[in-house]
């Protein structure tokens, strides 16, 4: 499992966006992305299949330090938001 957490700056408003990957050759089941640190604000992604990206935004009220992904089979993955290295009109990942 890959996870990205972005924090997009524009100059009017900042955008936030996790990016969940799986990279592995087995389903992805129970993905769960939590927004905060109490576990009240998050979202659950049933089932991401090999290969396929999911794409999420956390609510406004959350936390936009950082995000917690969790699946079955023990994975746990803790992300800081951070922003992506730009060129006028190129994004680079």
């Amino acid at each position: 499992m890959g996870v990205r957490a972005i924090k997009d700056e524009q100059d009017v408003y900042t955008s936030y966006q996790v990016i969940i990957s799986n990279i592995g050759k087995k389903p992805l089941n129970n993905t769960i992305v939590y927004f905060d640190e109490s576990d009240k604000k998050f979202q659950n992604i049933a089932v991401i299949n090999p290969g396929e990206e999911i794409s999420v935004s956390p609510p406004p009220d959350a936390s936009t330090d950082h995000v917690k992904v969790t699946a079955d089979y023990g994975l746990n993955i803790t992300k800081q938001y951070s922003t992506e290295f730009r060129i006028p009109g190129l994004r680079i990942k």
